[in-house]
């Protein structure tokens, strides 16, 4: 696994925290650590104040469906689509780092001037700005901060 040194965490940190209504997107044919990665950090972005919109390229496989009960995960083409992109102020894709895997937005992704911030656990040569982590680590953060904060609620 590739290390991060400070700095580039704190610019991916500092970029993250600006994005008010991110994009969040992964590779098509979902599975359980794609959409798990998205609902993850799509609630980890609701509880600082911002406004993802989780997009997914292909339905939530039935063996999945349990994951997604809240209505958070749109589908391209069934309800958000090229017209929705204007409202986004930034790209969040998770356990995907190729723009092959990320049609139908690959050409749009390319040219698009949004910052964009990548989380995988696997290293590949492309142009998006990768940060590089393994997914078990931004489950664990999300983790310990729910519980940071039912401490602090319990208090």
């Amino acid at each position: 696994m590739a290390t991060i040194s400070a700095p580039d965490f704190d610019a991916a940190e500092a970029q993250l925290t600006r994005m008010r209504r991110p994009l969040l997107l992964t590779h098509t044919k979902p599975d359980g650590d794609a959409i798990g990665a998205m609902l993850v950090v799509g609630h980890r972005l609701r509880s600082i104040g911002a406004e993802p919109l989780g997009v997914l390229f292909d339905p939530i496989p039935p063996r999945y469906e349990f994951l997604e009960q809240g209505g958070a995960l749109a589908v391209y083409g069934q309800g958000f689509g090229q017209q929705e992109l204007a409202s986004v102020d930034g790209v969040i894709v998770v356990d995907t780092c190729t723009y092959n895997q990320l049609a139908p937005l690959a050409d749009w992704l390319r040219t698009s001037r949004l910052p964009k911030l990548a989380i995988d656990h696997q290293t590949l040569n492309t142009q998006l700005y990768i940060w590089v982590a393994a997914l078990t680590t931004l489950f664990l953060s999300a983790v310990v901060s729910e519980r940071e904060r039912s401490a602090r609620e319990l208090a």
